[in-house]
Formats: structure tokens, C-alpha cells, sequence
């Protein structure tokens, strides 16, 4: 790959990676994947945030006491198994 940089940037680029005691291209190499593993978190979170308040608990309190809930959840699903077998 080739890029153009006018004189300004890539000097700024060599002084940047010199001081990383890396070149120009290490340097583009590790901004771009850093990039991408910011891309790939926001994307993780914006799919995170598509159930947000999509479901409803009918518990007015569950911010609460989530945990007692989940624990009753768990322990009514426990028993479930329990009976199946």
C-alpha cells in the first residue's frame, strides 16, 4: 500500500514514531489496527444496546434487588431440572 502524505504530516508522522522508537510504517500499522479494535468495541456495544428496555421484568424494584431476583430465577430453573430427571 502507498500512501501520500504532504510534507507537514509525514514529518510529524517521523518525529511521532521516533520517539516510539518505530518507524512511520510500524507506527500507521498500530494506528490502524487500533482503529479497528475501537470499530470492533463500538460495534459490540451498539449490538449490546439493541436489547436495552426491550424486555420487561414487571418488577418495579429490579434495579434494586436484581440479584435476589436472579438468584430466585436460577433456583426456580435449578428445581426444574431437578424434576425433569
Amino acid at each position: 500500500m502507498h500512501i501520500n502524505l504532504d510534507e507537514e504530516r509525514w514529518e510529524c508522522l517521523n518525529q511521532m514514531a521516533q520517539a516510539r522508537g518505530l518507524t512511520p510504517e510500524q507506527l500507521v500499522s498500530e494506528a490502524i489496527e487500533d482503529l479497528m479494535r475501537q470499530n470492533h468495541r463500538r460495534l459490540l456495544y451498539e449490538q449490546a444496546m439493541t436489547i436495552v428496555g426491550k424486555y420487561r421484568s414487571g418488577q418495579e424494584d429490579i434495579s434494586l434487588h436484581h440479584d435476589a431476583y436472579l438468584g430466585e430465577a436460577f433456583t426456580t430453573d435449578i428445581q426444574k431440572d431437578e424434576s425433569v430427571r
